[in-house]
């Protein structure tokens, strides 16, 4: 999947994994033996994708497949497999993630940061906890206003 992007780009603080195909088959030793080959037919096309992506030999990924080896960010670059790693220095660089539930709106997550920075160098004496959590809660939910 990371490779069908035009620009690949990494977190600083992720790892891509990658690894042969696996599954699952039911049956005598023909059934088997065609899971197999789908397998071996399924890894040289993964392995393919890294290859065009990367300018790198096929068997190179092959082997690393077979390892089922962890890249961190930097390595994934210079194996080819990723253009760039992600910086948030940038003034509207929103963190990006893969999530199931929804995320948490950049102009949301910048006010609660604020908040917590505010705190950080507020004099004053500090709120409760349940007071702060509840100031986060009233932004994320957008009710902060009321």
């Amino acid at each position: 999947m990371a490779m069908a992007g035009d620009v690949v780009q990494i977190s600083p603080t992720a790892q891509l994994m990658i690894h042969e195909s696996s599954g699952g088959a039911e049956g005598n030793k023909h059934a088997m033996q065609r899971a197999g080959n789908m397998m071996d037919a399924t890894d040289k096309a993964i392995a393919n994708s890294y290859a065009a992506k990367s300018g790198r030999p096929v068997e190179d990924f092959l082997d690393l497949m077979a390892e089922e080896t962890w890249l961190p960010a930097q390595e994934a670059k210079d194996l080819g497999l990723v253009d760039e790693i992600m910086t948030f220095d940038e003034p509207n660089a929103a963190p990006v993630t893969n999530s199931a539930r929804p995320m948490l709106a950049h102009d949301k997550f910048e006010r609660i940061k604020a908040l917590i920075t505010n705190q950080k160098q507020n004099t004053a004496p500090e709120p409760s906890q349940n007071a702060l959590l509840q100031r986060k809660l009233a932004i994320f939910y957008g009710k902060e206003d009321e």
